[in-house]
């Protein structure tokens, strides 16, 4: 509502303003897929997301078409977000984990 009040004299870029958060949220479910339970976690996650980059892309040609500053703060906001996905994707999985201190890298038994 403030958006649209104050947004009155550019009114095509307040829809974009509004919509921003939900594509920041379906984009990061594009980056960001489920993790899959069960047996192959590879054949299961690589079906998942693409509805979301198909919307998020949707969501930024259309910025693009109704006002660009938008559409900088969104690709811009989806860029920061695809390198925090890369960096959560690269940290270790058991971080929890105490390993041996030998060379071997294994877990101790208990």
């Amino acid at each position: 509502m403030i958006v649209l009040a104050y947004g009155s004299p550019e009114p095509y870029g307040a829809v974009i303003a509004l919509l921003i958060a939900p594509a920041l949220v379906l984009a990061w479910g594009a980056l960001d897929p489920v993790r899959a339970s069960g047996g192959d976690d590879y054949q299961k996650r690589a079906r998942q997301g693409w509805g979301a980059v198909v919307g998020t892309g949707l969501f930024l040609g259309v910025a693009a078409t109704f006002y660009t500053l938008y559409l900088g703060l969104a690709a811009f906001a989806v860029t920061v977000m695809a390198v925090a996905a890369a960096l959560l994707a690269k940290r270790p999985k058991d971080r929890g984990a105490v390993r041996c201190q030998c060379s071997c890298g294994s877990l101790p038994s208990q």
